[in-house]
């Protein structure tokens, strides 16, 4: 599976020498040997070794752990991802008109020595390390996503997802962490209607209106049926993790802010080109 996923990658990938400038290795070539090692979650240095890579598939020159890290830090390698992303997302089609918001905790140990590894809360209690934000839309399609440390409020974080919704998306439902009205007024704003629980159960008579109607709603048979699609954001995370190279815990190797965040934003871009190659192999299938 994972050579299938590599080849369409590669098409997301700038032309070789696009941008080279002054450097000896061009975006292309950096690109290909991070993704490379998160593909097959190993260390960068793994994928600078030419022995680890398939003759066929292996970039002409490959550059040495130093110049990789140095390079990586670059804005035009990280816009580059950025790029590849919007590219897949292109692919798999528009938007729906449902999605959900939530955010997945991805924990470093105890010992770990990261600083910026904040303490947050996490599943069953509080853990360290760092929070995948994403809004998700029907079709499982990864629309928005934010990396930040544990301890930033899921709230604060969930602000530009919102505001930056693509447009075809009309509801967005989310548990009660995103009760807020901050959140509810920037929804409005953008004509989005937002689902949430209500946190603590309760609404003062001065709170935002779009809140009291919720509270009605939610013990309604409809409501409690638009609460319900929230779980779709909770499969999709569990398909990310069941795939064999897919975003599960952090690996040892990865610590620091700038090294989660691009190791959680490949691992979505390679979600994302197994959700492509899926449709690609039932397209031929159909025909």
């Amino acid at each position: 599976m994972e050579g299938r996923l590599w080849i369409i990658v590669l098409t997301l990938l700038p032309a070789p020498n696009s941008g080279r400038s002054r450097f000896f290795y061009d975006r292309r070539t950096i690109l290909m040997v991070l993704l490379w090692a998160v593909l097959h979650d190993r260390p960068q240095s793994w994928a600078c070794d030419p022995a680890n890579w398939p003759d066929a598939l292996r970039p002409p020159a490959l550059p040495d752990p130093s110049t990789l890290s140095r390079r990586k830090r670059r804005d035009d390698v990280h816009e580059e991802l950025v790029q590849a992303q919007d590219a897949i997302r292109g692919r798999l089609g528009e938007a729906t008109r449902d999605a959900a918001i939530d955010s997945r905790p991805v924990v470093v140990g105890g010992g770990s020595k990261d600083r910026m590894a904040r303490a947050g809360r996490a599943v069953g209690g509080f853990a360290r390390g760092y929070r995948a934000h994403m809004l998700v839309d029907a079709a499982g399609i990864v629309r928005g996503l934010a990396v930040r440390p544990m301890s930033v409020n899921e709230r604060i974080v969930a602000r530009p997802l919102l505001a930056h919704a693509p447009r075809p998306i009309q509801r967005v439902v989310a548990d009660a962490n995103y009760d807020s009205v901050a959140l509810h007024r920037i929804a409005a704003q953008r004509g989005v209607r937002f689902y949430t629980g209500i946190r603590l159960g309760r609404v003062g008579r001065r709170q935002n209106p779009r809140r009291v109607r919720l509270q009605q709603l939610s013990r309604t048979e409809v409501g409690k049926k638009a609460f319900a699609k929230r779980d779709a954001i909770e499969r999709v995370f569990g398909r990310m993790s069941n795939i064999a190279c897919g975003l599960k815990a952090l690996p040892a190797w990865v610590r620091g802010f700038d090294r989660a965040a691009f190791w959680i934003e490949a691992k979505v871009l390679i979600y994302h080109a197994y959700l492509l190659d899926i449709r690609n192999r039932q397209l031929k299938v159909a025909a």
